[in-house]
C-alpha cells in the first residue's frame, strides 16, 4: 500500500498505479508485545500469560490481570 484516501466513501487504497476501493479499512501498524521481564514470564507463554488484552475472553471463569493499556505499556514512567 502506497497511499490511503479517507476523505470519501468508498475509501481508496493505493497500491503503487493501482487504486483500489473499500468500504471498510483495516490498519494493522505490527506492534510488539513488551515484556514485564519475569523469570517465568517466557515459559508460561501460551499456556496463561498472553501479550494481547482480547486474548482474556479465552479465559471466562478465570480472574485475569491486565498489566498496562491503552498506550501506557509502550512508555516507561519515571518515579
Amino acid at each position: 500500500m502506497t497511499a490511503v484516501d479517507f476523505s470519501e466513501r468508498p475509501f481508496r487504497i493505493s497500491v503503487g498505479a493501482t487504486v483500489h476501493r473499500a468500504k471498510a479499512v483495516i490498519i494493522a501498524t505490527g506492534a510488539s508485545a513488551r515484556q514485564l521481564g519475569l523469570p517465568s514470564e517466557q515459559a508460561l507463554q501460551a499456556r496463561g500469560v498472553s501479550y494481547c488484552a482480547t486474548a482474556t475472553r479465552l479465559f471466562p471463569d478465570k480472574k485475569v490481570l491486565v498489566c498496562g493499556g491503552g498506550d501506557s505499556r509502550s512508555r516507561r514512567r519515571r518515579t
